[in-house]
């Protein structure tokens, strides 16, 4: 739903159904020692979203959003089996079975301060599963020297939570104690916008992104594959024109 709530205030509402399956069956040759096995993972979830976002304009210059975004996962699971296996060697599954509630809220305010000066900033925070809440703030300034020129300067902060396959698939090893933590990016940009006539639009940007806390597979023991588990372990950053 798309239009009025109430007196003054406009927005969407949305409501949905998501249902995601994957199965793979996969060769592998061990070697004389255990021979040849047919792998097979695959995942399945089904889940309920709801969001909510309000609009309301306050003296013609205050731009205030508000908003609330809901998921629930009935079921988040995902499998691993052989199905061919030498009698002699032991049989490796997974079967991980998950229930998972996100939530969030945000709240964004666009004010112009004169005819050429724009603030904007606003924040977001994610309750994700059982991991501890997140805020992820954004604020941006824009001036606007002529009516076809727009100058902005704009900073981000954004996280990705670790999914189910990389908490759960590969077993952690008992003295790895620490949880996943999300990974994290923070975003810094410069913009100038031309407009050439009425039907061409020219943009440069300058920008840096760092991203910190990058989930990495690795393992203890590079000849063990069961060592195999995620691990914080990377960081990166990107800057250009």
């Amino acid at each position: 739903y798309n239009g009025l709530f109430g007196r003054g205030w406009s927005g969407t509402a949305r409501g949905g159904y998501n249902h995601y399956r994957y199965e793979g069956n996969y060769p592998y040759d061990y070697g004389d020692e255990l021979g040849t096995a047919i792998d097979a993972d695959g995942a399945v979830s089904d889940g309920l979203t709801g969001e909510l976002t309000l609009n309301r304009r306050f003296a013609r210059r205050n731009m205030f959003t508000v908003g609330t975004e809901a998921r629930h996962y009935l079921r988040a699971n995902q499998w691993y089996r052989a199905e061919v296996w030498p009698e002699d060697a032991a049989d490796p599954t997974l079967d991980d079975r998950r229930r998972l509630t996100t939530w969030a809220t945000y709240i964004q305010d666009e004010l112009s301060l004169t005819s050429k000066v724009i603030v904007n900033a606003g924040v977001r925070v994610d309750r994700y599963g059982d991991l501890p809440w997140e805020a992820s703030p954004r604020a941006g300034v824009v001036y606007l020297p002529a009516p076809t020129t727009a100058l902005k300067l704009l900073y981000g902060r954004a996280f990705r939570a670790p999914n189910a396959y990389e908490k759960y698939y590969y077993e952690r090893p008992p003295e790895s104690d620490l949880a996943l933590a999300p990974e994290r990016i923070t975003t810094l940009e410069g913009v100038w916008e031309q407009y050439l006539g009425s039907h061409i639009r020219t943009a440069v940007t300058a920008f840096q992104y760092d991203i910190k806390g990058i989930l990495t597979l690795t393992s203890n023991d590079p000849q063990d594959l069961d060592a195999l588990h995620f691990v914080n372990a990377d960081a990166a950053r990107a800057h250009g024109i």
